[in-house]
């Protein structure tokens, strides 16, 4: 994936202005693991001084540029293709090499190999098979169709393009044929899919998957009680709910459950090995500050249940308790975010807490009695 992100999006690479796509602005991308293991990864990808897909159809529907529509579909044309490669390829299949496998066509390949090897990957990557996970959420009613909108009687239509909703079509040569870059597929020799994002809509879906794959737990709800269940049994058959002191036993009560959870989490080989290898679960090109809302919700809550309108009250007092946190051998005070924000200079006095959170960070100062004094002014 970083040779990907590096070689084929030219994100930082010292010989490359841009990628295959063009510039790249940024891109995020989440790991996942399938049922069998096997891990894959969702990623999104933006293009510098490119439009968002709302303003995209805002454009292609007022018309104001009329070879807007046109450049967009010869750009989405060429990155994009959904065509099966005839294969001249002689043998018997079971003779035949794995595509995926091969490593040695990207330097001394002819053009008629470089072709035979993007069919022959085509061939065993891209093209569809219907197996029960397709229709896993049928429910018996209506016709029954693969949930990932893949069909051998899809007919064979080009790209197009309607000026009054703003809508591309993207081309479609074969039904059962997932839609791929041939650059990424012989670079990458295995499955893919790309797909251009041309509606808020669908811009809004894809982000909610992402945003739902990484915040959704390890262990199902039922596995979740269940471990609990079984946990408390245990504790009550070893005498940990016997123990003297009742903090002792809610300690050793709190670790049984924990351990008991994580013992049921599922984690297949191919997702322990990239956790060893330090490879990490997601991809992104910025760095992302959290944003602790909830107490900040809460201090604004009670400041205006209070009915004091004078903004300094939710500034800390000089007579208020300070926390205070050991760092290198020095005290330094501790505070929140929303602290923080309150306590700002005067030149970031129009900035918003969500503007000041993102490109501020508090840094310990490196002289200790310049720390103390600092403190003192608090």
């Amino acid at each position: 994936m970083t040779s990907f992100i590096k070689c084929l999006l030219g994100w930082k690479h010292p010989d490359l202005t841009e990628g295959i796509f063009g510039k790249v602005s940024g891109y995020y991308g989440c790991v996942e693991a399938q049922g069998r293991g096997s891990l894959h990864c969702h990623m999104l990808v933006w293009l510098e001084d490119s439009l968002n897909p709302t303003e995209v159809q805002n454009v292609l529907q007022r018309n104001d540029d009329p070879d807007f529509s046109e450049r967009l579909m010869t750009f989405l044309d060429e990155i994009i293709s959904n065509d099966l490669p005839t294969m001249n390829q002689e043998g018997d299949e079971g003779t035949r090499v794995n595509p995926c496998r091969r490593r040695d066509l990207f330097v001394q390949a002819t053009p008629e190999e470089q072709a035979e090897d993007l069919a022959a990957l085509v061939n065993s990557c891209q093209v569809h098979r219907h197996c029960a996970t397709c229709y896993k959420y049928y429910n018996g009613i209506g016709p029954k169709e693969c949930r990932f909108g893949l069909d051998e009687n899809t007919p064979i239509r080009p790209i197009t393009f309607d000026p009054e909703s703003g809508e591309i079509t993207m081309k479609q040569l074969n039904g059962m044929v997932n839609n791929f870059n041939p650059t990424v597929l012989r670079c990458l020799r295995c499955n893919m899919d790309i797909k251009y994002i041309g509606s808020g809509g669908i811009a809004k879906a894809l982000m909610y998957y992402i945003t739902d794959y990484i915040t959704k737990p390890g262990t199902n709800n039922y596995v979740a009680y269940a471990t609990l269940e079984a946990t408390l049994r245990r504790c009550e058959d070893t005498g940990v709910m016997d123990l003297p002191e009742d903090f002792v036993r809610r300690k050793k009560l709190y670790q049984k459950c924990v351990f008991g959870q994580l013992a049921q989490q599922e984690l297949s080989s191919q997702q322990v090995a990239s956790y060893l290898m330090d490879y990490g679960d997601g991809y992104r090109s910025h760095k992302f500050r959290k944003l602790f809302w909830t107490s900040a919700e809460q201090r604004f809550a009670a400041y205006i249940d209070s009915g004091d309108q004078d903004r300094d009250s939710l500034r800390l007092s000089s007579t208020e308790d300070v926390l205070l946190s050991l760092h290198e051998g020095t005290l330094v005070p501790r505070s929140d975010q929303l602290t923080d924000y309150l306590h700002r200079p005067v030149e970031l006095e129009e900035m918003s807490l969500w503007d000041f959170v993102a490109f501020f960070a508090r840094a310990f100062l490196e002289v200790g009695s310049y720390v103390l004094s600092a403190f003192d002014k608090l």
